[in-house]
């Protein structure tokens, strides 16, 4: 018996022109300037370098989309001031690393960004989506993944290679339209401007070295001169990776920094006997290795994050799935999704904090009254005919 093939379909290869020329450059520069929005991603290679290279530029909008070969003979400067125009709205999806790129090359992100992936939750798509199923929840077409590991340093790039790119931005510009449209429906545009301020701050995308000694995992199994240490050798790493372009696992590996900081060596032979320190590393860097745990303090220079532990009792758990609960209720009726009023361990702070907040001003409108109503006992869940609804402890509907 035969059965109707449910697959959903694969995309009508994209129309795209690849620019390498600078007449053509000049030319895509001229026509990004009359656009009020442009669909953006961008493809970069950082598997040997500290800061990402950037290859591809992809670019479209409803009517065109253009490759740009930054690695050919080309002056970007015309196109980089067109894609900062402040009125130029500028779309991606998972935009953190791009914006990255865009601010090591000028300095700061573009003014006005829109991210799907950061929108789509509040459409009801799950927190976040991927941009493969994203595009396929709102279009139906299944983008293939075949060039996800392709060399975007390497020239020329395949046709295949292209096409996949200019997937990327077709359908993210098909996409966003929509979205906007639905949101602004909904009344829920203006919500995202405090995720937008945000994607915008340039302290999210600098680097400083000090700021990495913040972020160290596994030390909270430290005594505090090892936590001291750990800090210090992961700043001296960070700025000896920035300035030599290089990863910073290829200038010091975490477990021969955490071997460092633990067994604190004092001399060129207890450094060489360490065996997470390859030799390579003592030849190039063993002095300055010394000097940092010379001159490290004895107590850590910034707060140790420690791990939460699961001690809640019995009832703070029932308490948190009964608030869990009622959110994704309030998320249901409104279609949006539940990870995107509150996570668990929101709610858990929400909890801790007493009389504190929510994040933003319309998480707090669309849950904190409801929730306290929750916690006075006044508000119940009910199931009736499968559906799960709120109501006031009284019997009647609630809001």
């Amino acid at each position: 018996m035969l059965h109707a093939d449910t697959r959903p379909p694969l995309p009508v290869p994209p129309a795209y022109q690849l620019v390498d020329t600078q007449l053509d450059l000049d030319t895509l520069a001229a026509t990004l300037s009359t656009v009020p929005w442009v669909a953006v991603d961008t493809e970069f290679m950082r598997e040997s370098t500290y800061y990402p290279e950037l290859c591809l530029l992809q670019l479209a909008t409803a009517d065109w989309c253009a490759l740009v070969d930054p690695l050919a003979d080309v002056d970007l400067t015309a196109l980089w001031e067109a894609l900062y125009r402040p009125e130029l709205r500028t779309v991606f999806h998972a935009a953190s690393q791009d914006l990255e790129l865009f601010t090591l090359h000028r300095g700061a992100p573009p003014s006005a960004v829109f991210d799907t992936q950061v929108a789509a939750p509040l459409l009801g798509h799950a927190e976040g989506i991927g941009y493969a199923r994203l595009v396929e929840a709102v279009t139906g077409v299944a983008l293939p993944k075949d060039q996800t590991r392709a060399d975007w340093s390497a020239r020329p790039l395949s046709d295949s290679a292209l096409r996949y790119a200019a997937n990327d931005v077709v359908y993210l510009a098909q996409i966003y339209p929509e979205m906007s449209a639905a949101l602004e429906r909904a009344g829920r545009l203006d919500w995202l401007a405090p995720e937008w301020a945000a994607l915008g701050d340039v302290e999210r995308y600098r680097r400083p070295p000090d700021a990495v000694a913040q972020r160290l995992k596994g030390i909270d199994r430290f005594n505090p001169p090892q936590q001291a240490r750990a800090q210090a050798l992961a700043i001296w790493r960070e700025a000896e990776a920035q300035a030599a372009n290089l990863p910073r696992g290829w200038v010091l590996s975490d477990q021969a920094l955490n071997a460092l900081a633990r067994k604190n060596p004092t001399d060129a032979r207890a450094l060489a006997r360490l065996r997470d320190l390859k030799p390579a590393t003592v030849s190039s860097h063993g002095t300055a290795l010394l000097r940092v745990l010379r001159e490290a303090p004895d107590a850590p220079r910034y707060p140790v994050k420690r791990r939460r532990k699961s001690a809640d009792s019995l009832a703070q758990r029932c308490l948190l799935d009964a608030l869990a609960a009622h959110v994704s209720v309030i998320a249901l009726a409104r279609q949006i999704h539940p990870d995107a009023l509150a996570s668990r361990a929101q709610l858990a702070s929400w909890l801790e904090n007493g009389d504190g907040g929510f994040d933003t001003a319309w998480r707090d409108a669309l849950l904190d009254a409801p929730l306290r109503a929750v916690l006075r006992g006044s508000v119940l869940l009910q199931v009736r005919d499968g559906a799960v609804s709120a109501v006031d402890a009284q019997g009647g509907a609630s809001g």
